[in-house]
């Protein structure tokens, strides 16, 4: 594991700050599979698996007498011979070799970005949070009719889309009486209400969207949905816009 960065003072207001790291994970947890005297195979918990983490953090700050903002990139990348404890198990419960190369993890996002900025006067404040992210690691599967079905793709071999979100929380102090402080709050998540692709289909990477074949309506039985129904879910995608309104007492 190393780190080595650079932060440097631009002014009496900005600092920047930036930094390389890398970092070699071993004894991951897995499955091993063991084999008896007379050919019966079994999974045993152990640790033998690996990984390795490296990237780039770029981070910039800004702050006066009442205003503040901050922004961080970080560029990573995140490998490893198996997603999973059970990764290893599974493949050789499908008559699947072990993966022979490094692969992205299922958490491996390749870009983020993430602001803050906000102003603070004596009696009222506003913040502003916001991220931004590519997409995850996930398995693209093609149909049977795709010539690409014939080969053995690696797993993690496509990224999702990507992601943005942001909030805001204010406040405002209405009144001290007797000491006692009331604060009205408001919270608002998902500022732009940004429906975020969570989930995505095997064969498309995208949310809710499938490519449908004549056969597969036809092994559809069901009087209560279409075919089109069982593939729409609103949990793919990620939460829409939420407001919260509140009142705090604080002494």
């Amino acid at each position: 594991t190393y780190e080595m960065g650079l932060w440097q003072v631009l002014n009496e207001y900005m600092d920047f700050e930036v930094a390389l790291w890398y970092k070699d994970i071993y004894d991951l947890s897995t499955v091993n599979i063991v084999t008896t005297y007379n050919g019966v195979r079994y999974g045993l918990y152990g640790n033998k698996d690996y990984g390795n983490a490296r990237g780039l953090e770029i981070k910039c700050q800004a702050h006066s007498e009442n205003f503040f903002a901050e922004a961080n990139y970080t560029l990573q990348y995140t490998r490893g011979n198996a997603d999973n404890p059970i990764f290893t198990f599974s493949r050789a419960g499908s008559s699947q070799d072990p993966i022979p190369t490094l692969i992205p993890m299922s958490w491996d996002q390749r870009h983020t970005l993430n602001m803050t900025a906000g102003f603070n006067q004596n009696k009222w404040g506003v913040s502003v949070i916001g991220w931004y992210g590519s997409g995850f690691a996930y398995s693209w599967v093609p149909i049977d009719q795709n010539p690409l079905n014939r080969i053995n793709l690696y797993p993690s071999n496509a990224f999702k889309p990507a992601s943005f979100s942001v909030d805001m929380k204010a406040y405002y102090d209405i009144v001290t009486v007797l000491g006692a402080n009331i604060r009205a709050t408001l919270r608002v998540y998902n500022l732009f209400d940004n429906l975020n692709e969570v989930v995505v289909n095997s064969n498309t990477g995208r949310t809710n969207q499938s490519i449908i074949r004549e056969n597969d309506q036809l092994y559809h039985w069901s009087d209560f949905s279409t075919y089109e129904e069982r593939i729409y879910s609103p949990s793919n995608w990620s939460a829409p816009r939420l407001v919260k309104l509140g009142i705090g007492v604080s002494f």
